[in-house]
């Protein structure tokens, strides 16, 4: 598998290493949804450190966002953080948000791209959406 989900007191946090595809993003992405604990998180925090290329495909990010905006009504109180040095993640963060405001009438999560782990919970924990 190349990715991990991992649940900590207030969040998650994905792990993502080789390549994300199309598939693990909308499986992990499920995966979390599914999860009781999503009702009560605060924070999706996606690692993708050890991406090293993303043949994902624009229908997979749209996907992600619509199942994002409906998970949205159920908790608005999540801020989603990504953590990268890639260019692409940011075009990939870009599009995400472009999607999620659509499918969620402009509403959306808060959501931020960085370059360390520290800095994303820093963000994280700067104060509560």
């Amino acid at each position: 598998m190349s990715f991990e989900i991992v649940w900590e007191a207030n969040g998650v946090v994905f792990r993502f290493v080789n390549e994300m595809t199309s598939d693990t993003l909308i499986t992990a992405n499920l995966e979390a949804l599914n999860n009781p604990k999503f009702k009560t998180i605060n924070y999706q925090l996606m690692d993708l450190r050890d991406v090293s290329s993303y043949p994902i495909e624009t229908s997979a990010i749209r996907r992600v966002a619509e199942l994002d905006a409906r998970a949205y009504k159920i908790n608005p109180n999540v801020k989603v953080a990504l953590v990268a040095n890639q260019v692409v993640a940011k075009g990939l963060l870009n599009m995400y948000n472009v999607y999620f405001e659509i499918a969620g009438n402009d509403l959306r999560w808060q959501s931020e791209i960085f370059e360390s782990i520290q800095d994303a919970y820093n963000w994280i924990n700067s104060q509560q959406p």
